[in-house]
């Protein structure tokens, strides 16, 4: 599978230096996503393997695996978003004031509903994170 992902991304750089005059930022997180997704299957591969040789897994391999996995997670999350919000389409109309409002606005929003929903789904959220979440106000 990672051999899979590995020739997606080897495609998706070919076709980047092929229409390199019409790239947006976006269009290189894709890229990294892509091939973190790689690196997180060969990770993961290597861990099964040491689980089937020597009977458990190696650390060091498992810890690198969560932080691509990590890494992959954020990056997900991040194209998704920006790619949902429109910002790629609507970054050429504003102006630097609107631009950075924007950014400021969705780096702030996006963690809130990221802990307002860990926390409405948890079953033991007390009286504490509720009223953490009536103090904070969550979108």
């Amino acid at each position: 599978m990672g051999i899979i992902y590995f020739g997606m991304a080897w495609v998706w750089v070919k076709v980047m230096i092929h229409y390199s005059d019409s790239l947006f930022k976006i269009h290189y997180l894709m890229g990294a996503l892509v091939f973190a997704k790689f690196l997180a299957c060969i990770l993961h591969a290597v861990d099964y393997y040491f689980i089937g040789s020597h009977g458990t897994p190696d650390e060091a391999w498992a810890v690198l695996w969560y932080i691509i996995h990590l890494v992959r997670g954020i990056l997900l999350f991040i194209s998704l978003a920006l790619i949902g919000m429109g910002f790629a389409f609507i970054k050429h109309v504003v102006s630097y004031n609107e631009k950075t409002d924007f950014n400021d606005s969705c780096t702030v929003t996006d963690p809130a509903n990221v802990a307002y929903i860990i926390i409405d789904s948890s079953e033991r959220s007390g009286t504490r994170l509720r009223n953490l979440e009536k103090d904070f106000n969550f979108c």
